[in-house]
């Protein structure tokens, strides 16, 4: 059994570890002048993640179905909690550098959620 102080400990190293910053936009559901639906997504705040771009697409199976991923993102869990499929997450900055433009990720699948940190599959968007 893992004790408190052993997994804030782990959490500590794995967020030590993350270089990157992000913010996750949140999906809001509207209708255009013709009752059509769309979805607008807000910024969240900038927060520190894990980036991993993948160099070639990975396929993932969730539950019996493939995805091809182009990337994984680490969260700290507290920062993961309210992430859904239909959030997307905006890459802000890499190693410490801002990026220009930056990029848009749509969550690919569920986020699965580890002792140390949350990890969400990722599909480029834009």
């Amino acid at each position: 059994m893992i004790t408190t102080a052993e997994l804030a400990a782990m959490e500590a190293t794995q967020v030590s570890a993350m270089g990157d910053r992000c913010k996750l936009m949140a999906p809001t559901g509207v209708s255009g002048d013709y009752g059509q639906e769309a979805v607008t997504y807000a910024d969240g705040s900038e927060i520190v993640c894990g980036f991993e771009p993948a160099s070639t697409s990975r396929s993932v199976n969730l539950a019996g179905v493939a995805i091809e991923s182009t990337a994984r993102l680490r969260l700290k869990t507290s920062d993961a909690g309210s992430l859904s499929t239909n959030h997307r997450v905006k890459i802000t900055k890499r190693n410490g550098t801002a990026l220009s433009p930056v990029e848009v990720y749509r969550c690919a699948g569920w986020s699965m959620r580890g002792p140390s940190c949350t990890v969400v599959n990722l599909e480029r968007v834009s």
